[in-house]
């Protein structure tokens, strides 16, 4: 896979040089549209996701996007989603990429929020 076909995320964490996330352009479409898909499925709005969380709707919109949203902020709006979607009875749309088996992965490279943290620390 050539370099131009790899989308990378940068993590905003503060140090001199980020750890980086690669989704290759189809995971990076495939993951997109699932969250796109779980977002109709949890009947809120970018502007309701960014309130919940404490976030600004540009970087809501920016993890709904995947592409240049840093990976915490993908994962956070994910585990939002899928709660919401859960907690409302439904049954999330499955992820490709951000799966379960991912997350320690992910944990690791970037260290994730815990949702329901971000959610207590919020008030809700």
């Amino acid at each position: 896979m050539q370099e131009a076909d790899r989308l990378i995320i940068r993590a905003s964490v503060g140090v001199e040089r980020a750890p980086l996330m690669s989704l290759n352009r189809n995971q990076s479409e495939a993951t997109r549209a699932e969250l796109h898909s779980n977002t109709e499925l949890s009947g809120l709005s970018a502007d309701a996701i960014a309130n919940a969380l404490g976030m600004s709707l540009e970087r809501v919109q920016s993890a709904l996007g995947v592409s240049g949203a840093a990976p915490q902020d993908v994962w956070l709006v994910r585990d939002f989603l899928d709660r919401t979607i859960r907690r409302a009875g439904g049954t999330p749309y499955p992820y490709t990429s951000l799966t379960e088996s991912a997350r320690a992965a992910a944990q690791g490279w970037f260290g994730l929020r815990d949702v329901e943290a971000v959610l207590g620390e919020q008030g809700h």
